[in-house]
């Protein structure tokens, strides 16, 4: 499974790595949405996107998300954050998911194979 992880925390962001890799995900995480969208063509699509809401004043995960959908329709997509739970008025497409940080491994491991088993 190709997961595509997006977080602007570098420590969070390794830590997630570590953790998709380490159940025999094959990940490219990057620090924003401009490195996400920048997959050369030729490049296997991600299975899952994995975008924190908070990436910076240029996109946040939610237009990230909608950017990937458009680039990506098949990708199954998780938004993640630390804030509130009422996504500040934002509506997830049917398909997605939400994930409340902090979370553990094994809550983050069966979110992504619930929702995009192989």
């Amino acid at each position: 499974m190709n997961v595509l992880l997006v977080e602007d925390d570098e420590i969070v962001r390794a830590v997630l790595t570590d953790t998709l890799a380490d159940a025999g995900m094959h990940v490219r995480s990057v620090a924003g949405p401009a490195a996400a969208l920048e997959l050369p063509p030729g490049n296997r699509p991600p299975t899952v996107l994995l975008t924190d809401v908070n990436l910076g004043v240029a996109m946040d995960g939610f237009a990230l998300a909608d950017a990937v959908r458009q680039r990506w329709p098949a990708v199954r997509i998780i938004v993640m954050s630390g804030g509130p739970q009422n996504l500040n008025g934002h509506q997830l497409h049917p398909s997605d998911r939400f994930l409340a940080k902090p979370f553990d491994s094994a809550e983050l491991l069966g979110v992504i194979r619930d929702l995009a088993p192989e």
